[in-house]
């Protein structure tokens, strides 16, 4: 088997007598291995190593910074610990100007209307929340499927493409 980093610091310096650099380097390289008889051998084994193991992790990672981002974005967390507090921290008994028992008895009904309101408008926030996270999480399972059988179905597309001309 070749040693790619022995091959690449050829290349780099001189082969033949000539000073490669950058993308003539590359292109120099792959003619240089596709000359030996197990490069496509390595190529389709790296592929599939990649392709199996170091792709999937990637669609993994992605899946989970999606879904961080989304239970972030509805800030899902701080909205449950708030859940029955004031919406926007605004209380009408702070406005209030009476002092007797009837005005008190009204702004307590009015702090606890709109401590409803707060935990409906929050509920439905979270809710949207969890939903997106589902919608994510479906989407990315579906990827996660079509990444595992692409090999195959490319496989079957050309055999039977290949059938079908014949």
């Amino acid at each position: 088997m070749i040693s790619l980093r022995f091959l690449w610091t050829d290349v780099n310096e001189m082969v033949l007598g000539l000073k490669f650099r950058g993308y003539y380097a590359i292109i120099f390289m792959v003619w240089v291995l596709s000359r030996t008889p197990c490069f496509y051998k390595m190529i389709i084994l790296d592929y599939f190593s990649w392709h199996y193991s170091k792709a999937i992790t990637g669609i993994m990672v992605l899946m989970a910074d999606y879904a961080n981002a989304i239970w972030h974005r509805f800030l899902v967390v701080q909205h449950l610990k708030t859940l029955f507090a004031p919406w926007h921290r605004r209380q009408p008994s702070e406005f209030s100007k009476g002092d007797d028992f009837s005005t008190r008895v009204l702004d307590a009904l009015a702090d606890f209307y709109i401590r409803l309101l707060a935990a409906l408008m929050r509920t439905i926030i979270i809710l949207s929340g969890l939903i997106f996270e589902i919608i994510v999480f479906a989407g990315f399972v579906l990827i996660l499927i079509a990444w595992i059988l692409w090999p195959v179905l490319l496989v079957y597309s050309v055999v039977h493409g290949a059938n079908l001309l014949l």
